[in-house]
C-alpha cells in the first residue's frame, strides 16, 4: 500500500512539474513568420546594395516595449524605439487595445528569440549585441576602429525581429544601417503588410543619428 502511494505522490509531482513547463515555454506561434519577414528584407537589401558587404545583426535592443501599454481609451501601439525619441508608429485599425492580451503575450515570447541562421536563406556573416558592447567597451580605442579590424572594414546592418497585430497580416520592424560612422547610423522605422504573400512597406520613417 505504502508503495502505491509512493508512486501516486511521483506522478502527482510529475504532472505538477509538467504543467509548470508548460506554462514556461509558450509556443511562438508567429516564429515562422519572422524568419519569412527577414528573408524577405534581407533578399531586398542584399539585392539593393551590392556595392557594400555587410555584418548582420538581427537584434531585440531597439523595441521598446515599455510602448506598448497604454490606457483603455488609446489604440494599442507596436513597440517603438522611444530611446531615440521617436513617437510610436500605430494604427487603430490595425493594433488594437482590444488585442492587448495577444500582444503582451508575443512580447514575452519575442524576449526569448534566438535566431537560427539556418533559417535565413542567405549565407551572411552574423554579430550579435553582446559582440557589440565588446567592441564598444575596448580599453583606448572606439567602437568602429575595433568593428573594422574584427570584420574587414565591412558595414553592419541591423534588423529588429518583426512584431506582428493579432491578425498576422502587418507588422512593424527598425532597422539600421552603419558604414561611415562620419555619416551617422542611418535608422528606418516601417509598417508592412502581407500582399499575395509579399510584404509590402506601407508606412516608414527614416531618421540618422551620429
Amino acid at each position: 500500500m505504502k508503495n502505491y502511494l509512493f508512486l501516486i505522490l511521483l506522478l502527482l509531482i510529475s504532472c505538477k512539474k509538467n504543467e509548470a513547463r508548460k506554462k514556461i515555454i509558450q509556443k511562438d506561434e508567429t516564429l515562422d513568420l519572422k524568419y519569412e519577414v527577414l528573408n524577405q528584407l534581407i533578399d531586398k537589401f542584399e539585392a539593393e546594395n551590392s556595392q557594400h558587404n555587410y555584418v548582420y545583426n538581427i537584434s531585440l535592443e531597439t523595441t521598446d516595449f515599455d510602448a506598448l501599454f497604454y490606457n483603455d481609451n488609446e489604440p494599442y501601439p507596436p513597440p517603438s524605439p522611444l530611446k531615440f525619441g521617436i513617437e510610436p508608429i500605430y494604427d487603430d485599425a490595425i493594433f488594437l487595445k482590444n488585442d492587448s492580451i495577444f500582444y503582451q503575450k508575443q512580447a514575452e515570447i519575442f524576449r526569448s528569440f534566438k535566431l537560427d541562421k539556418n533559417r535565413i536563406n542567405r549565407k551572411l556573416q552574423y554579430t550579435n549585441a553582446d559582440e557589440l558592447e565588446k567592441l564598444r567597451n575596448t580599453k583606448d580605442s572606439y567602437f568602429w576602429k575595433e568593428f573594422g579590424k574584427k570584420y574587414k572594414n565591412k558595414c553592419l546592418k541591423t534588423f529588429c525581429v518583426p512584431f506582428f497585430n493579432k491578425d498576422k497580416t502587418i507588422c512593424i520592424v527598425l532597422d539600421s544601417s552603419l558604414c561611415d560612422p562620419l555619416e551617422g547610423e542611418s535608422f528606418h522605422m516601417a509598417v508592412y503588410k502581407k500582399t499575395h504573400g509579399v510584404w509590402i512597406e506601407i508606412r516608414s520613417y527614416n531618421y540618422t543619428i551620429g
